[in-house]
Parts: structure tokens; C-alpha cells; sequence
């Protein structure tokens, strides 16, 4: 435990954010310029404050606390999970939540975050516009299929379907097209290298630059399976217990 420290947990969400500080007080702000400047007046020099990655919620908070030269940790949800699991925790409010992720950043210390370069935003936001609009694609078709099993072939509805579906099929053409182009302007030779790995194709090379933004988040292997929550298991106890090995997904 780093007794140095003065370390806040933060619980964040779409309009506000939980804060338990040092001292176990509770704490609420709005999750916007005002409410910044309001949690600003409790820190101090001392002050590390630890967040998990929910969404695009933390981004704006993580960002201006950083600028104002804020110690501050973004830390995978997965590990504060079983951080609290191991304590046996089964309630779950903000107020709790906010005061065990400060218990992980007091007993874990977690490195400090860093913006993402300006391509990575870009890149992220290209791809998350890309999935909401296959989405959108997936259930299109599924309303078109539909309607042609009920045996409904030349109807308007029909006409209008396949209008939007190819009108989704080129958006994403070309957003696609851009992104590769964004990724590739700094991370051409990445790129190859993970083409290199049999069943990597480039989309799945580009997704996984972005969302780990070039690899420059993790130092091993271990953290990079960990980030993703997949960790092989083995269930074996004494010499009788021999449970079949398996991988574990964590949500």
C-alpha cells in the first residue's frame, strides 16, 4: 500500500461522478466543466486519482485532470472486479464502487495515464461509428429477411429496405477506407507486422491499433490478455480434481 499518496477512486457515468477520497468522505459532482472544478478544490499535491475505462465517460475528466498536472489512473474494469471480488463485496452502489476503486489504487499504485495520440482519438471514433452503422446494417437485413419469409418480394417497405442497406454498405466502404488511411499514416509498418500473423487480416490488424493504441499501453503479453479479459484457467486441485482447462472471458 503506497501511504504517500492521497488516492481518490472515482465511479463515473453519463451526467455525474462518485468520488471517495483519502479520508473515505463521498463526494458528488456533476460530470461536466463545473463539476471539474469543483472536485479540483478538494485535491492536493498529493492527490492520484483512479478511474475505470467506462466508455467515452471518463475521457473528458481523465483529460482535464491531466492537463491541470493531476496524477491520474485509468484502470481495466476487470481488475477492479476481482479486486473486489477477492474482499467479498456483493453490494454495489456509486458510493462503493468509487471507495474500492480507491482501495485498488491505494494496495496496486496503477501507472498513470496518458492521452492518446490525436490519430488514436480519431482513429476510435471512426471505428466506433463504423460498428454503430453495421449495427444498424445487421438489423436492416434482419427486418428484410423477415418480410421475404412472410413472402413479401416487391412491397415499397422492400424497396426502401435495400435502399438503405447499400447506402450503409457504401458509408461504411468509406469510412473504413479512412480509417485505414489514418492508421497507416503512423503505424504503416505495425500494420504489416501484425498482417504477418496467420488469421490477422488488416481490419483485424486496424482494430487492434486502435483499441490498443499501438500496443504502447502494454508492456507483456500477460497485460495485453488480461485488458482483454481472456485468461486461461486451470481447474485442478490435490489428485483427484482434474477439470478441463478452458479460457475465460470477462465482461
Amino acid at each position: 500500500m503506497n501511504k504517500n499518496k492521497q488516492f481518490c477512486g472515482i465511479d463515473i457515468s453519463k451526467d455525474v461522478f462518485d468520488v471517495v477520497d483519502h479520508e473515505d468522505h463521498h463526494h458528488q459532482y456533476q460530470n461536466d466543466q463545473s463539476g471539474f472544478k469543483e472536485f479540483y478544490k478538494i485535491l492536493s499535491d498529493q492527490s492520484h486519482c483512479v478511474m475505470e475505462v467506462t466508455g467515452s465517460y471518463y475521457q473528458g475528466l481523465a483529460t482535464w485532470l491531466h492537463s491541470k498536472k493531476v496524477d491520474v489512473s485509468v484502470v481495466n474494469p476487470l481488475s477492479v472486479k476481482r479486486f473486489i471480488q477477492m474482499r467479498l463485496k456483493a453490494s454495489k452502489t456509486d458510493k462503493l464502487d468509487a471507495g474500492m476503486i480507491r482501495l485498488y489504487g491505494e494496495y496496486e499504485n496503477p501507472e498513470l495515464w496518458q492521452p492518446p495520440a490525436q490519430y488514436i482519438i480519431e482513429a476510435n471514433e471512426l471505428h466506433k461509428l463504423i460498428v454503430l452503422l453495421l449495427r444498424q446494417r445487421t438489423a436492416l437485413k434482419n427486418k428484410l429477411h423477415g418480410l421475404k419469409a412472410k413472402g413479401i418480394k416487391k412491397a415499397m417497405v422492400i424497396t426502401s429496405l435495400r435502399r438503405q442497406i447499400r447506402s450503409l454498405d457504401n458509408e461504411v466502404s468509406t469510412l473504413e477506407l479512412k480509417l485505414e488511411e489514418v492508421v497507416k499514416a503512423h503505424q504503416a509498418d505495425l500494420i504489416t507486422r501484425l498482417c504477418s500473423i496467420p488469421g490477422i487480416g488488416k481490419r483485424t490488424a486496424i482494430y487492434l491499433i486502435v483499441i490498443t493504441q499501438g500496443f504502447e499501453k502494454f508492456e507483456t503479453s500477460r497485460q495485453l490478455i488480461s485488458y482483454f479479459g481472456l485468461d486461461p484457467t486451470i481447474h485442478e486441485s490435490g489428485s483427484s480434481v482434474r477439470g478441463k482447462s478452458r479460457i475465460v472471458i470477462g465482461k
